[in-house]
């Protein structure tokens, strides 16, 4: 029996010492960075969107964006100190920017006006960047 405990104590003792020492709060910035990093991505790939790329493409990457913002925003509740609110102001005026042009309008044309936008969402994407010391 005393074997048997003392395996248990060591096997425990090792096990702890093989985990990472990362705190909650040093992981949820290693997530949030992480979702930060997918959501640039998946923002620059709709500012470069070639103009032969159909409305249907133009929408799938939005929402795409969309649901980036999403996962970032999940991932960045668990900190107290991540302040998303200039960035999800950016994604929906983008959003609704969107949805007020015609659909028959070229994606170059739609792309153009909304560069204003996109330029905020990057800006504040940066500041977010910044904030959380990310690693680019």
């Amino acid at each position: 029996m005393y074997r048997i405990t003392l395996f248990i104590v060591l096997a425990a003792l090792i096990l702890t010492g093989c985990q990472p020492t990362t705190s909650k709060s040093e992981y949820s910035t290693v997530q949030v960075c992480k979702d930060l990093a997918l959501f640039k991505t998946s923002l620059e790939k709709l500012k470069n969107m070639d103009a032969t790329a159909s409305l249907t493409e133009l929408d799938a990457q939005l929402s795409v964006v969309r649901q980036n913002l999403m996962n970032l925003t999940q991932s960045a509740a668990n900190m107290m100190t991540v302040d998303l609110t200039t960035l999800n102001e950016a994604i929906t005026n983008l959003v609704e920017a969107r949805d007020q042009l015609p659909d028959d309008a070229s994606i170059q044309e739609i792309l153009m006006s909304l560069e204003e936008e996109i330029a905020a969402v990057s800006k504040a994407t940066d500041a977010a960047n910044t904030n959380l010391k990310c690693v680019n």
